[in-house]
């Protein structure tokens, strides 16, 4: 389940992204406007990731931010992880939506 929140107030206007699909975690976050920096968590199995994502949207909303269910996920820049490499959850959605092959997804020997 991907999801936008918008935090605004006097001084900032943030933007914070969750993507909790299978058993890792995507997390997007930085000023409206901007790519953001990107996190992946891996947990074991779906459930857990399940009640990790409610938590931390629990977190977020308590803080302020606001669910934007009207927020441009096509119109926005991605870059793949540092950590991860090209990751599904860091990448364009009509990109993943078209090359589906794990092969696009590895950075293995090139």
């Amino acid at each position: 389940m991907k999801q936008a929140f918008i935090y605004t107030d006097d001084k900032s206007q943030k933007f914070w992204i969750i993507n909790s699909d299978g058993s890792d975690i995507m997390v997007n976050f930085g000023k409206l406007g901007a790519t953001g920096r990107y996190q992946i968590t891996e947990y074991d199995d779906e459930i857990e990731c399940q009640k990790a994502a409610d938590k931390l949207i629990t977190q977020k909303t308590k803080k302020g931010y606001k669910p934007a269910p009207d927020f441009n996920f096509i119109d926005r820049f991605y870059f793949d992880d540092e950590d991860f490499g090209p990751h599904r959850k860091t990448s364009h959605p009509h990109f993943v939506r078209y090359l589906t092959d794990d092969f696009y997804y590895d950075c293995g020997d090139e």
